[in-house]
C-alpha cells in the first residue's frame, strides 16, 4: 500500500477510537459533578443541612383544673416524659425519656429537625390530666386524657410543650339549719340552699361553691395538700358549727374528705311597746327602762329607754332564739 494511504488509514482509526470513547468520558465527567447519593461526597453534602435542637416544657399542678396555668399553681416534679419520633409513616419509636425537676421542667437535647415528634406524659396516682388547649400556648396544657400530645414536625428549638395535672380528690359537706342552735345536726334540721362556701389553699382563694337544695356542696379535682374551707356569712344568722374561727382545716392525701359541714341558726327580732294609762290625767314627760334577759344576754340584761322623748318601743335585732324575760323600771 502506498505510504500516504497508510497514513490516512491510521488517522481514520484514531478518529474512530476517539468517537467511540467520547460518550463514556462525558458520562464519567457527569458523575464527578453529581456524586452518587451513597458516596462520601453526597454524605458530606447532606451533613451540612442536618440540625439538632432542644425540646422542653413544664408539668404543673392545675389546682382549679381549668386547663390554664395561673400564678400560684405549683410545678409537678418527678413526672416521666417520653419523646417519640415517627421513624416511618404511622410508625413511632421512643427516642428519649426525661423526668421533671423541682421546677416541673423537662428538656430533650439533640433532637433532629425535619421529623415528626410527640410527647407522652406519664400520669401520677391520684391525678388526671387537665383540659387541653385552653387559652394561649404559653399557659395551656397540651396533653390529652391519655397523656399523649398531638405530633409536631420539629423545625427549630421548641418550648412550651406543657401538661397540667388535676387531682382526683374531693372536699364535700353540707350546710344545715341548726334550729335548736346546739351545733349538732338533728334528723329534722333541713339543709340550707344558696349559701356560698369558699376554698383556700396557702392563704389564696382557690374556688367557691353554692349549696344545693339539700345544702350540699363539693369541690372536685383537688390535689394533695392543705386547704381551708369557710362559709360566707349572711345577715340574720349565726354560725353554730364548727367552733373556733368558724373554718375547717383539711389536709388531703389521695382520698376524699367528706362531712366538712357548717351549721347556722336563724336569728330573731323582739319589739317591746310600752303603753301608759294616764287615767284621765294630763300626759307628762316620763321615761321607762325596758330590759331583756335570755339566750343572747344570759348573765347581764340588756336595757333600753323608752318614754315621751325616746319613743314608746324598745327593739332588739338578731337575737338567738329562745325564751326571754322582759322587765321595766322607772316612770315614777
Amino acid at each position: 500500500m502506498h505510504r500516504c494511504s497508510r497514513m490516512v488509514l491510521r488517522a481514520l482509526l484514531v478518529c474512530l477510537l476517539l468517537l467511540a470513547t467520547a460518550p463514556r468520558l462525558n458520562s464519567l465527567a457527569g458523575l464527578a459533578e453529581n456524586p452518587h447519593p451513597g458516596s462520601a461526597a453526597a454524605k458530606s453534602s447532606r451533613a451540612t443541612v442536618l440540625a439538632f435542637v432542644s425540646v422542653s416544657g413544664v408539668v404543673w399542678r392545675d389546682l382549679d383544673c381549668d386547663g390554664v396555668r395561673e400564678p400560684g399553681e405549683p410545678p409537678f416534679p418527678s413526672v416521666d416524659v417520653e419523646l417519640h419520633k415517627e421513624i416511618r409513616p404511622g410508625a413511632w419509636s421512643r427516642a428519649a425519656i426525661d423526668t421533671t425537676d423541682s421546677a416541673g421542667a423537662f428538656l430533650f437535647k439533640n433532637v433532629q429537625t425535619g421529623y415528626a415528634y410527640k410527647l407522652r406524659f406519664r400520669s401520677q396516682a391520684g391525678h388526671h390530666f387537665a383540659p387541653t388547649d385552653i387559652g394561649g400556648d404559653s399557659t395551656d396544657s397540651d396533653a390529652y386524657a391519655d397523656g399523649w400530645t398531638d405530633p409536631r414536625v420539629i423545625e427549630g428549638a421548641t418550648s412550651g410543650w406543657d401538661a397540667g395535672l388535676c387531682g382526683d380528690c374531693c372536699i364535700s359537706g353540707a350546710k344545715w339549719h341548726d334550729l335548736d342552735g346546739d351545733g349538732l345536726r338533728g334528723v329534722d334540721e333541713p339543709g340550707l340552699q344558696g349559701w356560698t362556701i369558699r376554698l383556700y389553699r396557702q392563704g389564696a382563694a382557690l374556688a367557691c361553691a353554692t349549696t344545693g337544695i339539700d345544702g350540699v356542696y363539693a369541690f372536685g379535682n383537688l390535689v394533695a395538700g392543705a386547704y381551708t374551707v369557710i362559709e360566707e356569712a349572711q345577715n340574720g344568722w349565726r354560725q353554730t358549727y364548727p367552733g373556733g374561727d368558724g373554718s375547717h382545716s383539711v389536709t388531703l392525701g389521695n382520698e376524699d374528705a367528706g362531712e366538712i359541714d357548717f351549721g347556722n341558726q336563724q336569728l330573731g327580732n323582739l319589739d317591746v311597746h310600752k303603753v301608759v294609762d294616764w287615767n284621765g290625767v294630763a300626759e307628762e314627760p316620763v321615761a321607762f327602762t325596758i330590759c331583756i334577759q335570755g339566750p343572747s344576754f344570759p348573765t347581764t340584761p340588756d336595757c333600753k329607754t323608752v318614754g315621751s322623748t325616746a319613743g314608746w318601743t324598745a327593739s332588739w335585732a338578731d337575737l338567738i332564739p329562745g325564751a326571754y324575760t322582759v322587765t321595766e323600771t322607772g316612770g315614777g
